[in-house]
């Protein structure tokens, strides 16, 4: 399918709705995993180096995923590869809710493994939206893409709530109606991706920004023009990931109630997320150095604060640095590979970003719960601050201090979008 240069605007504000929609239905899965994934593996094994396991667990399936994903996305278009993605985390919760009625472990970390490649496909929403935009406004398009998920976020809080006040006079399993919830919210983030029309891929093709140059002619991008965003944006997910996936182990252990460790993690959402506008309007106009300078290292100081003291607002107060800390990285690290990458190859280039992402989110929970038993949760702090200096270093010495203007630079990967609708 094709569309005409004239339906542009109406086409990306659509698709622009659908995919915010998508992206926001998609949190509440990711929240639900990180609120009881490790409570759950705690409760049935008592180890909390397994606890962290499984979310180490969950990432195996992110780490081989994304960079082949990526390439189906060049080759046939997002939406189908999407609509894949969602269909396999909907599956997952609801083998992982019917795994949690019979307890059985070895079943439990099978689902998170599936989880995590369902996960890992679906994330990539963002190169969907970055399709739509030039490089000069890919801070705007990650945007729309994350505030969204502040709506996702929020309607977590009361659905936990709800289930906790359900589940006890029915004697019903909370965990495993989160884990169904969980599953059903992905059906309407499904109907949403099935709206988008045309791919934006097509869109992507139409403006001018994907595919070969009428010459056949492609410029090497130089790795050092990667080097920067990799290195940011993976110290950044994975202290955030570890933060979050062994926060729940902390604040249960301080005796704090399932519903106030959910709030905690929806500020941290929060600041995930909040903050998306002001760094993207900062990214495209100042370009994505400060932000990748500064962002690994508020993340690191907001790990160091969370496990300082057993004091509710202070534990919250350095998981909303987390978040804004990733936030900032993520922006400005995904502003700086789009302003660099075609959209012909970006599905291969940003699958390569997302599988560093997910190697330090693998290896860095399941040294958190390794640092945890050695050193208590102080450790696990000093740990993630001493993680996100030699990040921003990276950051402040390799980062362009101003994106490309044009938006037409080429990858040398070949290959032209399919043309799929």
């Amino acid at each position: 399918m094709d569309i005409k240069t004239d339906d542009l605007p109406k086409a990306i504000t659509k698709n622009t709705r659908f995919l915010s929609t998508a992206q926001a239905l998609s949190t509440v899965p990711t929240q639900i995993n990180s609120l009881i994934g490790s409570l759950v593996v705690l409760r049935l094994t008592g180890s909390p180096a397994l606890a962290g396991l499984v979310i180490s667990v969950t990432f195996v399936g992110r780490i081989v995923v994304p960079y082949f994903s990526g390439w189906a996305m060049d080759r046939k278009g997002r939406r189908v590869v999407l609509i894949l993605g969602g269909v396999i985390i909907s599956v997952s919760y609801l083998g992982l809710a019917l795994t949690e009625i019979s307890s059985q472990v070895a079943t439990l970390f099978i689902f998170f493994l599936l989880y995590g490649v369902g996960n890992a496909i679906f994330s990539q929403v963002r190169i969907a939206m970055t399709d739509m935009y030039d490089a000069s406004r890919a801070g705007k398009a990650i945007a729309y893409l994350y505030t969204s998920s502040i709506f996702g976020s929020l309607a977590t809080i009361p659905l936990v709530a709800l289930i906790g006040l359900l589940s006890q006079p029915a004697g019903l399993d909370p965990y495993a109606l989160l884990w169904l919830s969980g599953s059903l919210s992905m059906l309407p983030a499904l109907l949403a991706i099935l709206l988008v029309r045309p791919d934006t891929s097509v869109i992507a093709r139409v403006i001018g920004r994907s595919g070969r140059n009428e010459t056949g002619l492609s410029v090497r991008v130089e790795l050092s023009r990667l080097t920067a965003p990799f290195a940011a944006s993976s110290v950044s997910w994975g202290i955030m990931v570890a933060m979050m996936s062994l926060l729940s182990l902390d604040m249960a252990g301080d005796g704090f109630p399932l519903f106030l460790i959910s709030t905690t993690i929806t500020i941290h959402v929060a600041g995930m997320y909040l903050p998306s506008f002001p760094f993207g309007r900062i990214t495209d106009r100042y370009g994505p150095k400060m932000l990748m300078v500064a962002g690994p290292l508020v993340t690191g100081v907001g790990g160091l604060l969370t496990p300082l003291t057993a004091n509710y607002y202070v534990i919250t107060i350095g998981m909303f640095l987390v978040g804004v800390g990733w936030c900032g990285s993520t922006i400005s690290s995904t502003s700086s590979i789009v302003s660099v990458i075609d959209a012909s190859a970006r599905g291969r280039v940003l699958g390569a970003n997302d599988v560093t992402n997910n190697i330090a989110s693998m290896i860095l929970p399941f040294a958190g719960g390794a640092v945890i038993g050695a050193y208590g949760f102080l450790g696990l702090g000093v740990f993630a601050l001493a993680l996100s200096l030699p990040a921003s270093l990276v950051s402040f010495a390799m980062s362009p201090r101003k994106l490309p203007t044009s938006g037409k630079v080429q990858h040398r990967l070949g290959g032209v979008p399919g043309q799929d609708d």
